[in-house]
């Protein structure tokens, strides 16, 4: 990285906010300089070397945003928990599908997929103790009951988005 600035910032649009990359980009709208990742390469013209172990993450969420003010290093693993992948979203959830609470005492990790798995809805299977899962989806009448239901891990967010056209109102 001889050279550091020449031509870097020429292809940058300084705005209030995100500083747009108009060089070339990856296929994720990623900028790319000199073969390395532009938004890698403002942090370090900025603050110096990344440390070993650790990615650079959007605060932004822009993927073409080098504000070396809306980077921070961090591990792989905060990085992909911060994002809005399958991974990220399963992470997130407190409750299993049939509203029991995650925690320490009633989850356990399936070593072979990495998978949480719900103690008290594994106990219940194929027994007269199964979970019920919550309420069905023709007793959810409101957006409001349709959001609730899906913060419980009661419908998917493919569902949530299949059913979602039900509740809202059109703006015509």
């Amino acid at each position: 990285m001889r050279n550091m600035r020449g031509g870097f910032w020429d292809r940058v649009e300084k705005g209030d906010r995100c500083w747009i990359w108009f060089g070339p980009k990856d296929q994720s709208g990623y900028g790319r300089y000199q073969n390395v990742p532009a938004h890698r390469y403002a942090y370090i013209l900025e603050f110096g070397p990344i440390l070993d172990g650790l990615v650079i993450d959007h605060l932004c969420r822009n993927p073409a945003c080098v504000n070396p003010w809306h980077l921070e290093p961090v591990t792989a693993r905060v990085n992909i928990l911060r994002g809005e992948g399958v991974g990220a979203g399963n992470a997130r959830k407190t409750h299993c599908i049939n509203g029991h609470l995650f925690d320490e005492a009633n989850t356990y990790i399936r070593k072979d997929r990495y998978q949480r798995m719900c103690r008290t809805c594994h106990r219940g299977v194929g027994t007269m103790d199964a979970p019920t899962k919550g309420p069905s989806l023709s007793s959810i009448s409101t957006e409001e009951d349709l959001r609730d239901a899906l913060l419980a891990g009661w419908v998917s967010v493919q569902e949530f988005v299949r059913i979602l056209p039900r509740y809202t109102r059109s703006s015509v």
